[in-house]
């Protein structure tokens, strides 16, 4: 991991250019006595998995410090303050949370530009997707998500098929009930054959052992961090010559307007700060390490089988992504074609660019 994590401290990130995402150059000074704010951040993955232990939880204690204790944010995970996953959004665009992380594929229709990124086979690693995602929102996307203050985006490690039975080809996916994060991934499994079946992340041991579902389509982290592993003993991981992966969902972190426009100057400054594709190498070394770890642990158990696919030597997978993207494109209207051929281009030029160091 030495080698993975002097590439990513030496890689550029380039920059949202959004004004909400820029980054002063200017570390401001708490040494002026001041009321103390509480922040609350709501989400709905489990404390123990990656991206909260290894970056949120960090970033709110770093908050805290280079404030001196005039900023705290509280961590609620696992949709602690109620509610479901879906209705995050609404949630902080309401102002009943400070703050959420979520995915812009639970509000299916309000991101549909950004929805191009839940296409199947529109994902790499966490670092080039995301950088890839920075660049097309900032570009083509902005305006969906004028009604918060977007702090970052990034993009998920890559999701597999987590089964009680072996996923080799996209006939293996008929008649499989299968959990699905998104709307085009549960369109991507119906064209196999498969039932698509939305279960909130809580719920999905139980839902595996009451036999409700079959399969779940999941990065390797989040199963790890709920034992679903325990649960299945096949998985199946996609990928090719250039590391193009089965698919990694876009994630947000993002602020309630008013609460933000509220903050003193001081500490708007500070978050703007610790925003934007800066924070990409502190959540990618961490979440990408679990990652790997976990698909070396499952590798080497005798109760878990490990398949993998060059998917572009079966072609197949292809086809039943192809009408999916052809239905966004078309979906679009007339700017359809240049959106896609814009983020397929930031996603392979950002890869290429990660690829080389």
């Amino acid at each position: 991991m030495n080698h993975t994590k002097n590439r990513l401290s030496r890689r550029a990130f380039g920059k949202l250019g959004v004004a909400a995402l820029a980054a002063p150059a200017i570390v401001p000074s708490f040494a002026r006595a001041q009321a103390h704010t509480t922040l609350r951040l709501h989400h709905f993955a489990p404390a123990g998995t990656a991206p909260h232990y290894g970056y949120l939880a960090p970033w709110a204690e770093r908050l805290n410090e280079l404030s001196d204790g005039a900023l705290k944010i509280e961590l609620y995970p696992l949709m602690q303050l109620g509610g479901s996953p879906r209705g995050l959004y609404d949630s902080v665009r309401a102002g009943s949370v400070d703050m959420v992380w979520t995915l812009p594929g639970y509000s299916p229709g309000r991101f549909p530009k950004t929805e191009v990124f839940d296409l199947p086979f529109m994902g790499y690693s966490v670092v080039p997707t995301s950088q890839a995602l920075h660049d097309y929102v900032t570009e083509h996307a902005a305006d969906e998500y004028a009604d918060t203050h977007l702090l970052t985006l990034f993009a998920t490690t890559p999701g597999s098929f987590h089964s009680n039975v072996p996923i080799t080809s996209p006939e293996s996916l008929r008649n499989l009930r299968v959990r699905t994060p998104t709307r085009p991934l549960a369109d991507f499994v119906q064209n196999g054959g498969a039932q698509a079946i939305s279960v909130p992340n809580s719920e999905i041991p139980e839902s595996l052992q009451r036999g409700v579902i079959d399969s779940v389509m999941m990065p390797f982290d989040n199963i790890h961090a709920m034992r679903a592993h325990e649960l299945v003993g096949h998985h199946t991981i996609f990928s090719n010559a250039v590391n193009e992966q089965l698919y990694a969902n876009p994630m947000m972190l993002t602020m309630n307007k008013g609460r933000y426009e509220g903050l003193p100057d001081d500490l708007r400054q500070l978050i703007d700060e610790n925003s934007g594709p800066s924070e990409l190498p502190k959540l990618a070394e961490e979440w990408e390490r679990y990652h790997e770890s976990v698909v070396e642990e499952l590798e080497a158990s005798e109760s878990n089988q490990i398949t993998r696919i060059n998917h572009d030597e079966e072609s197949g997978w292809r086809e039943l992504a192809q009408p999916l993207v052809d239905a966004w494109i078309s979906g679009m209207g007339d700017e359809g074609q240049a959106l896609y051929d814009a983020a397929r281009e930031a996603l392979v030029r950002r890869a290429t660019e990660y690829a080389q160091g």
